[in-house]
């Protein structure tokens, strides 16, 4: 019985967010509303959350065709989500483009079934330290202390490791018994 409680929490929470913020290859997200993202091996381009203002901590991060990779610091800043919203940056084509428009600060644009605009004055995430930028959170939280922000409140964590969510759902489901999975078959069926 708690195998298919646990599927229904899980089917319920994906229907909670109605929106999902895309972003592009060459963008690494790292932090969501003051939660860390993790990563798979698949990448972390789509985020689901609930329509309004979410607070962002992403990174350029791209390889060339030459083998180079450029990676930026970390910036941060708060974009309005109206339905599906698309972050990218513009297209470099050469390592040197990118270096330079790193150093000038990167515009990031952002794309939603409303409006489109550009982010130019992003600030950069100060980090501490040897590997400045491992406790992410902890530095968003000390970024919104310093400049007044209140939090744009917490995402569940569960929806940013959605694709390890949905593997541990398979998994679930294959240990369940053949009546937990009748069981969750006809609930998924009525809803």
């Amino acid at each position: 019985m708690k195998i298919f409680g646990f599927f229904l929490a899980l089917c319920l929470s994906s229907f909670v967010y109605s929106s999902e913020i895309q972003v592009s290859d060459s963008i690494e997200v790292l932090a969501v509303n003051g939660v860390k993202t993790t990563s798979s091996f698949f990448g972390n381009n789509k985020i689901e959350v609930e329509d309004g203002s979410h607070q962002l901590v992403v990174k350029y991060n791209h390889k060339f065709r030459n083998d180079e990779i450029l990676e930026s610091k970390p910036y941060i800043f708060t974009i309005e989500v109206e339905g599906n919203t698309k972050l990218t940056t513009d297209r470099f084509t050469t390592y040197a483009q990118a270096k330079n428009s790193i150093k000038k600060d990167i515009a990031w644009h952002v794309e939603n079934q409303q409006r489109k605009y550009t982010i130019e004055d992003a600030d950069k995430l100060k980090g501490k330290g040897f590997m400045p930028y491992r406790n992410i959170e902890l530095l968003v939280q000390e970024y919104n202390q310093l400049n007044n922000i209140s939090s744009t409140g917490p995402i569940d964590q569960e929806v940013l490791n959605n694709k390890n969510a949905k593997n541990y759902l398979i998994e679930q489901y294959k240990a369940a018994t053949q009546e937990q999975k009748e069981q969750f078959k006809m609930w998924f069926i009525q809803h």
